[in-house]
């Protein structure tokens, strides 16, 4: 019955010709940003329909066919036995300290040597949490938490003002924020983050979603997205 009404899913978007692609919000600024690069690929997008939302709901309406293709943050790498899935871009988590923090002389820390300072996180239910918890698990529960925010903004301005340090990955926002300092963690500390793109293995294939898959394959092979 769950793949019927996957067959039906797919056949009504057919109909209608159009092609919902998820991309979750703190993704969709690196990729666009390339994307975006060309002019032919401003136009091409726009005969999508593009279904913003967390990795984790963007899986599951993929997987029940709301969606043709979703690109997916995890800190695992996703497999799924009905989804063609394709790696992206990875990158490691990174401490992100005020200039005016002692561990900002550091390039590189331990975990535990965080923990002297409170953390202020992306709201729970991200991959950043789940990365966080795994550190933070290690080393037995012991960082604070000051509160968690859903704007990367915010957190880089209340980081900046030396309130606290964070656990992210290295967004546009956070590079281009003077007086933030990253810092990375020791290779038995690290974390990586993995965006993936995927779609069903039985998805209804056309022109477009052809040619977006092949737009996503040539960014895959480009270095320019990681920094």
């Amino acid at each position: 019955m769950e793949e019927f009404k996957m067959i039906e899913e797919a056949i009504e978007h057919a109909k209608q010709q159009k092609v919902y692609v998820g991309f979750p919000s703190l993704i969709k600024t690196r990729v666009f940003s390339k994307l975006f690069k060309t002019e032919d690929n401003v136009d091409f997008i726009s005969n999508f329909e593009l279904i913003s939302g967390s990795s984790t709901d963007l899986l599951n309406q993929l997987l029940s066919g709301h969606l043709e293709l979703s690109l997916l943050g995890s800190v695992t790498p996703i497999e799924h036995p009905d989804l063609n899935v394709k790696l992206l871009y990875s990158y490691e988590f990174k401490i992100y300290v005020s200039e005016d923090n002692p561990l900002a002389q550091k390039s590189q820390i331990t975990f535990e040597e965080a923990l002297a300072y409170p953390f202020i996180l992306l709201e729970d239910g991200l991959s950043h949490t789940k990365a966080f918890d795994h550190l933070n698990d290690k080393y037995d529960g012991k960082a604070k938490v000051l509160v968690h925010f859903s704007d990367i903004n915010t957190i880089g301005q209340l980081v900046k003002s030396n309130v606290g340090i964070t656990l992210m990955t290295p967004y546009l926002p956070f590079q281009n924020m003077k007086g933030l300092v990253e810092i990375s963690l020791v290779p038995e500390d690290k974390e990586m983050f993995y965006v993936q793109y995927a779609f069903l293995k039985k998805s209804v294939v056309n022109d477009n979603f052809s040619k977006l898959v092949m737009i996503l394959d040539n960014l895959s092979k480009q270095d320019g997205l990681l920094y």
